[in-house]
């Protein structure tokens, strides 16, 4: 089966060249290797792939739109950092740190060609720093001319493509011999009969027999049920006595009873907004008492429920927080959410569920 491995290829102004290089490679690397390998790389840059965007900073939306989609991220410097995207020193720095904490595949190259260019001391310094802090952390490699660029780029994409096509014919495999030990196969023309192999020995055992609980057309929608689903899950997370798998329970009961229905696929459309006001009406009441009855509970709640948020969506505390200090107007910034007064920490929470919802329909 076919696959892709999206690479983001990333740099600062000066490495036109090398980014324009790297592209070509990939190219080339499809022509020679796919018909064997069957899978395809696509590269990413912000010059092909990037559309434009004004809710967000120019950097975030490249994050969102370059980095998030790819597998894997190559970055190429020469004598330049780049310039500050308000949080680090360079927007390359900044997708780098944010594709490491993904935990995505980071290729980073460093070029000792030389220069007939004048080169910014400034500049130059800041990436000897951050280069000593690469080489510090992880394996980084070089490059003297395009050719052993060329050379080393081909080889390192088919080292990974010979990893990923193992893994895969492993995969395979495994499941293959699962299947080979047991079987399960129609016998006959009794369609209430199935038959099971296991080594030498077939067992015949009836078929249970399906019957389909059929909504009405006058049911909840896929869409409709999801927010229902969603409202149930988020008083789950206000949850603090009891963990969220029987929260979630909990709550579903309460929706079930409330609503008058066995099954929540059978619930009406026209029971929808019966079915928002009482989530309002009991979200209301859960914040009311965890606020006066039990605050520290309730602050637990909001840092649990920012943190999942933020997992969720991709962001780390070192991009997020300085961005939401800013949007918030903090005075005293935003270094950690136990510092927080009960009303700055309520803004926050509410700003990071605006972000997530906007981050919802964007992945949709």
């Amino acid at each position: 089966m076919d696959s892709i491995i999206k690479i983001a290829l990333c740099g600062p102004s000066d490495v036109v060249a090398e980014i324009q290089k790297a592209k070509e490679i990939i190219n080339e690397f499809n022509q020679r290797e796919f018909i064997k390998c069957h899978i395809f790389l696509k590269h990413l840059h912000w010059e092909d792939n990037a559309t434009p965007e004004l809710s967000r900073r120019p950097q975030e939306t490249l994050n969102f739109q370059i980095i998030d989609e790819a597998d894997i991220v190559v970055a190429v410097f020469k004598n330049r950092i780049g310039s500050p995207t308000g949080l680090y020193d360079s927007g390359t720095v900044e997708e780098i740190k944010r594709a490491v904490f993904q935990e995505k595949r980071v290729m980073v190259y460093f070029s000792s060609m030389e220069t007939n260019a004048g080169i910014d001391i400034n500049q130059k310094s800041k990436l000897e720093n951050f280069k000593n802090r690469l080489f510090s952390m992880g394996l980084c490699d070089t490059f003297s001319s395009h050719e052993e660029f060329r050379n080393k780029i081909f080889q390192h994409l088919l080292n990974i493509v010979n990893i990923s096509t193992k893994s895969e014919q492993k995969k395979n495999k495994s499941k293959k011999n699962a299947a080979t030990r047991i079987q399960q196969q129609q016998k006959g023309g009794n369609s209430n009969i199935q038959a099971v192999s296991i080594g030498n020995i077939i067992v015949k055992t009836p078929k249970p027999a399906h019957i389909p609980i059929l909504p009405s057309q006058n049911c909840v929608t896929q869409e409709e049920l999801k927010k229902i689903n969603d409202w149930i899950g988020e008083l789950a997370e206000g949850e603090s006595k009891i963990d969220r798998s029987r929260a979630y329970a909990k709550w579903t009961n309460i929706f079930k009873n409330h609503l008058n229905v066995t099954n929540m696929h059978l619930i009406k459309s026209d029971q929808m907004k019966n079915a928002e006001e009482y989530f309002t009406q009991q979200r209301n009441l859960q914040k009311a008492n965890k606020k006066t009855e039990d605050p520290e509970a309730w602050r637990k709640t909001q840092y649990k429920a920012i943190k999942a948020s933020m997992r969720k969506m991709g962001k780390t505390e070192e991009f997020y927080y300085p961005e939401l200090a800013a949007r918030l107007k903090m005075k005293s910034g935003l270094t950690s959410l136990k510092k927080l007064t009960k009303d700055a920490l309520t803004k926050v929470r509410n700003a990071v569920n605006r972000d997530l919802e906007i981050w919802k329909k964007r992945i949709q």
